[in-house]
């Protein structure tokens, strides 16, 4: 209770500034699940229809611009999405010049 009389006695736009906080921290977590869903969900449908994918696709004999279209298509978006979910789901440190220094060390 001591903590909710502390915050009435903040000053009005502090109060909102909290409240905002509070709002986008929940909105940040949501979008980490969402975004691993969705990452989920691409490499269920790649693995669910690699079958069909060999038949029609890389059974064909000549290499055609479509081929190339599919492989763009159906490939490097879950790469990005593996990337969003690595730096999205806090998987990597905090991000420090360290490299950099050492870098120049040996120059």
């Amino acid at each position: 209770m001591a903590a909710a009389q502390q915050a009435q006695n903040l000053p009005l736009p502090l109060r909102h500034a909290i409240q905002e906080l509070g709002v986008a921290v929940a909105n940040i977590t949501r979008c980490k699940y969402t975004s691993i869903a969705g990452l989920t969900v691409v490499m269920y449908d790649i693995l669910l229809l690699m079958s069909d994918e060999t038949r029609l696709i890389w059974q064909r004999p000549k290499m055609a611009p479509s081929r190339i279209a599919y492989f763009v298509n159906r490939y490097v978006p879950p790469i990005f999405l593996l990337v969003a979910n690595y730096q999205l789901g806090g998987f990597r440190g905090p991000l420090t010049n360290e490299l950099y220094a050492h870098i120049n060390c040996l120059s």
